[in-house]
């Protein structure tokens, strides 16, 4: 029995760290995407994402654009603290303190400015549906998250704040997606950019939906 339970204790413990340990690849994917935002301060429609967007850039797309860069490395960082060092348990302040950041981040700036670029979306009608069916459940989960812990209920304000996390994560996933597919498959164009716009999120948001219902199960 002291067998089972220290093997279990191991095993909680080697997963605590690997999922521990993906915060350093989501912290500097994250940092070069506020690198590589600086080269919008003079903006470029000629290449990058900025690419065929002159005229639509001079009207409501602009201010969205600039509040999207801003906010969400602020929002992505946020809620990787929380996720992932569990304040919660130790430094509940803090945790309120910096997850009332991260929904006021996503509610207020973030999920409103994606809402709007998505309009926009390179990729074609499943592009734009893929970032507008996104924007729509950043929202709704954030808003979500907010009003369960208004009414105390714990467990389904830590679901909802998950599920945030993993549309938050698209715009990790995005970068790698389209730097492997571009450099190592040579796939450009409209297709490949509609696909990212759904595998950045919808993959990841399953397989946590699955393991929900897995739990329920058990």
């Amino acid at each position: 029995m002291k067998k089972e339970m220290s093997y279990s204790k191991k095993k909680r413990l080697t997963f605590g760290l690997l999922v521990k340990l993906l915060i350093l690849p989501i912290l500097f994917v994250g940092f070069l995407i506020v690198i590589k935002s600086l080269d919008y301060t003079t903006p470029n429609f000629s290449q990058g994402f900025l690419i065929n967007k002159e005229e639509v850039f001079q009207g409501i797309y602009k201010y969205a654009f600039y509040i999207h860069i801003l906010a969400s490395p602020l929002a992505l960082f946020t809620g990787t603290v929380n996720a992932f060092f569990r304040l919660e348990q130790n430094y509940r302040k803090w945790h309120r303190v910096i997850g009332t950041t991260f929904l006021y981040l996503v509610l207020c700036l973030v999920a409103p400015s994606g809402l709007i670029m998505s309009f926009y979306a390179f990729g074609g009608t499943a592009g734009v549906i893929g970032f507008l069916v996104l924007s729509v459940l950043l929202f709704l989960f954030a808003f979500k998250g907010f009003k369960s812990i208004r009414e105390q209920k714990i467990q389904q304000h830590q679901q909802f704040m998950i599920r945030a996390y993993i549309l938050m994560l698209s715009a990790i996933w995005l970068r790698i997606f389209s730097f492997v597919t571009s450099h190592y498959f040579e796939w450009y164009g409209e297709t490949k950019y509609a696909v990212i716009a759904w595998a950045s999120w919808l993959p990841f948001l399953l397989i946590y939906e699955a393991l929900l219902y897995r739990q329920k199960l058990a």
